[in-house]
This record gives C-alpha cells, structure tokens and sequence, in this order.
C-alpha cells in the first residue's frame, strides 16, 4: 500500500519534470474496424511518449475529425479577438503611462523596466529572425532608457512592460516588433516568426507537428 502511494506522489513530479516536447506526431491506426489515434511526443533528451486511443469505427472517425475541427475553429474564433488587439493594447498602455508622467512627473512604465531589466542587461542574448540568429544586446543609456542592438548596429529604443518587449523600429524604421515571453522564458512575437533567446536558453519553441498517412493494421 505504501509503495503504491509512493507511486502516486511521485508520477505527477516525474510527469512535471518533463520538458516542452521538440515535436509530436499524430496519425491513425486501423487494427479490425476499428481505429486508434496514436501521438508521439520526442522530448529534447531524445526520449519518446506514444499514446494510443482508440476512437471507434469509421462514423466515429469522421465524427471525431469534424468535431476536433469545428472546436479548434471556434477557440481560434474565440482567441483572435484578443490577440488582434494586443498591440493596440501595448500601444494604449503606453500613451496611459505618459499620461501618468505628464500629471505626476512618475513615469510607471520606466518603473516597470527597472523592475525587469536585469536579465536583459546579461550578456549571450540572441534574436532569430527569418532564419538567421545575431547577437542581441540591451542597454540602459544615460537617461535610464532601454536600447538594444543586434549584430553590432546601431542602438534602438525598447519598451519593457515586465513579460512583454516592444523592439521599436525593429526588423525597420516604423515598424516595431512586441514579443511576449514564454514559460520556458524565450521571448517570441505572435507568430513566433521572431525570437529572443536568454543566454544559454535553448529551449524548444516551435513544436512541429507531422501527420503521417493513415496506417492500417490488418487484424
């Protein structure tokens, strides 16, 4: 009984102390008239976890297609009316902190980057951006103000709002770039097109997902 208890205890700390997955497949198997959804997830030690469902026969199939579809459209439906304001947002907490400044002569956002700048000021930080990884370093000039520099040009402004960076003028002049951090604490925009790496941070972002053909198992 003790060992068994043991056992529950310990399966969610070992099942917390695995990492992010690099990647997962999915795909499914037919084994009679019957189908089973099958997952592999390989983890960055190159360790696999296969799970195996099954699902039913063929309407059950199709119905469960249909039915992870029209769910995974209507959260998408769901989190866009969010996510498309974001950068609205940032832009409205800004002109709010100024608006603060102008009264109070405090400015809070400048707070809030004091607060948090201490990572970024380490040296090793990297962006990646279409494929090519440069160097990244963030600076706090004279007047308190974060700047930062990739691959040794010159500097630009960045705002930090604590878990959120705005890259002003960054991948070009008028144009600003915001990433939000991860739980592994890589910083990525919204499509993840974008990302800054702490030093020595090389966790897994982008999780590729590679459905296989349909396998059939005669049995």
């Amino acid at each position: 009984m003790k060992n068994l208890l043991f056992a529950f205890i310990l399966l969610p700390m070992l099942l917390a102390a695995q990492s992010e997955p690099l990647s997962d497949t999915t795909y499914f198997v037919k084994q009679g008239n019957q189908f089973f959804e099958v997952i592999t997830f390989i983890y960055p030690d190159g360790s696999e976890q296969t799970t195996k469902t099954l699902i039913g026969d063929t309407a059950a199939l199709v119905s469960s297609a249909k039915a992870r579809m029209t769910s995974k459209a209507a959260s998408m439906a769901v989190d866009i009316r969010y996510v498309s304001t974001f950068r609205k947002q940032l832009t409205a907490l800004v002109r709010e902190s100024n608006a603060v400044l102008a009264l109070t002569g405090i400015d809070p956002q400048k707070q809030v980057q004091d607060e948090h700048v201490a990572p970024f000021l380490l040296d090793g930080w990297t962006i990646k951006r279409d494929a090519t990884t440069d160097p990244l370093v963030f600076t706090v000039n004279g007047q308190g103000n974060l700047r930062f520099s990739v691959n040794g040009a010159a500097t630009k402004a960045g705002q930090l709002f604590g878990a959120t960076l705005r890259l002003k003028n960054y991948p070009s002049n008028g144009v600003d770039t915001d990433v939000y951090r991860l739980q592994n604490g890589v910083f990525v925009n919204a499509d993840r097109t974008v990302i800054l790496r702490p030093p020595g941070n090389n966790a897994p972002v982008n999780r590729a997902a590679s459905p296989a053909p349909v396998k059939t198992k005669k049995g």
